[in-house]
């Protein structure tokens, strides 16, 4: 619950042309959340449906990204097997951030795993 914000909020929230009654406004803050954002921005089943229509698929999205960032020969084994998102393949991440230890003992990465399979404690070696 809200307690005191719960006025503030409501006057916000008519602002906005949300309109919430009493009961409403005693909701935890993630159903309240949620609920007020579903009021304003209404119905948000169309724009999943624009993400699954036109957002290509993991298997051809790795083929495309594959072809415009790896510098390597495509015909070797390890490049057929980041093409293919091989799952049984050489693992091949793709790192695009690294982020250093508050203790300066190493670095946590995120990347996109192009082939091979990679699980949350794997060490592995950045090469580049």
């Amino acid at each position: 619950a809200l307690g005191s914000e719960g006025e503030e909020l409501q006057k916000v929230a008519a602002d906005l042309g949300v309109k919430l009654t009493k009961e409403e406004l005693k909701f935890d803050i993630k159903p309240l959340l949620k609920l007020v954002l579903s009021r304003f921005f209404g119905d948000v089943s169309g724009f999943a449906q624009m993400i699954l229509d036109h957002t290509p698929s993991p298997m051809d999205g790795a083929r495309v990204k594959v072809q415009h960032t790896y510098s390597g020969d495509l015909h070797t084994s390890v490049g057929k097997n980041m093409l293919a998102c091989d799952k049984n393949g050489l693992p091949m991440i793709n790192i695009v951030k690294l982020y250093d230890r508050p203790d300066a003992s190493g670095f946590d990465s995120y990347g996109r795993v192009m082939s091979g399979t990679i699980k949350v404690g794997d060490r592995v070696r950045v090469l580049g």
